[in-house]
């Protein structure tokens, strides 16, 4: 199981999902839809496995940032 909590300038949401991969954008039919200026349709995406979560960048203009810097792909930890 993934368990979000996202803050953005719009507030803070809380997520959870049962599935192993999770589409993070603005588009309609995203897992985690963010309609946010800087977030992309297809902004990013957490993968699960190995009982670690992953963050990949799906080619956002804008880029993801993880721990205050501009990442393509990052291993998180719990409570990151």
């Amino acid at each position: 199981m993934i368990r979000l909590s996202v803050t953005t300038s719009a507030g803070r949401t809380t997520f959870s999902s049962e599935r192993a991969e999770i589409l993070i954008g603005s588009r309609e039919g995203a897992d985690l839809r963010i309609e946010q200026t800087g977030v992309a349709r297809n902004h990013c995406l957490l993968r699960a496995e190995n009982g670690a979560l992953t963050l990949v960048d799906l080619g956002s203009p804008s880029g993801v940032q993880f721990a205050g810097q501009v990442v393509r792909q990052a291993r998180m930890q719990v409570g990151s």
